[in-house]
């Protein structure tokens, strides 16, 4: 029994005397400010009953959280990782076009493996050079010069106009220029033995006598004229 029946039933009981009357208004008067208090805090009596509970982490049924893969993703598409930079593909750089061959050396190079005489691009004073003897530049007898300045058009004639030296010297060393003086000359000799190798440009004589032929040809040959 509660403390607003107790009142009510001391109001009942006061009808018959002064001093019951006095207790059932002491009663009643408790019980009334007894409820308000109660139902002012409903949620006290709530807490204290869950005080030593551990509290869960289990989202309340009607809260919404968002899946944490749809924050991953903006974030991957916002601000890329250092992983995905790493992984992007870096456009590759140009390559310049290499260099068109040089006519010029292809020329001297097929020529010089295919003629006597040891070949060098070098200027020795004269578009080509051929050493009968050591001495200056010349470490030995067949070293051949040629300098860079001879014209395309006229590399090939003067390599084998160089090469018939290379042959003289072989035939007669030292005693060259005595030996082909009566055939026109070292030099002439050496332009008509050019010009049977087929050279088109020659400097020292532009016709070809029967003598100058026919030391050319004994040069070619291998033998003295």
């Amino acid at each position: 029994m509660n403390l607003l029946t107790r009142g009510m039933m001391a109001v009942k009981c006061s009808m018959t005397s002064p001093r019951a009357r006095l207790v059932a208004m002491v009663l009643l008067a408790g019980a009334v400010l007894t409820v308000p208090l109660a139902n002012a805090y409903p949620q006290s009596r709530t807490t204290v009953q869950h005080s030593n509970q551990v509290p869960h982490t289990v989202n309340p049924p009607n809260e919404h959280v968002l899946p944490s893969t749809q924050t991953a993703t903006a974030s991957v598409v916002t601000t890329p990782t250092k992983s995905h930079q790493a992984t992007t593909p870096v456009a590759p750089k140009p390559v310049a076009p290499k260099p068109a061959g040089d006519p010029w050396m292809a020329t001297f190079s097929r020529l010089a493996a295919s003629l006597p005489g040891e070949w060098y691009v070098r200027d020795a004073g004269a578009l080509g050079a051929t050493c009968l003897r050591a001495g200056g530049p010349c470490a030995h007898a067949g070293q051949v010069f040629i300098a860079r300045r001879t014209p395309l058009n006229q590399l090939a004639s003067v390599m084998k106009h160089e090469s018939m030296h290379v042959r003289q010297s072989r035939i007669y060393g030292l005693n060259v220029i005595t030996a082909l003086a009566p055939f026109g000359g070292i030099e002439a000799v050496a332009d008509c033995g050019a010009r049977m190798l087929g050279a088109t440009w020659t400097h020292y004589v532009k016709t070809c006598t029967p003598v100058m032929n026919h030391a050319a040809q004994a040069m070619l040959n291998g033998v003295p004229a």
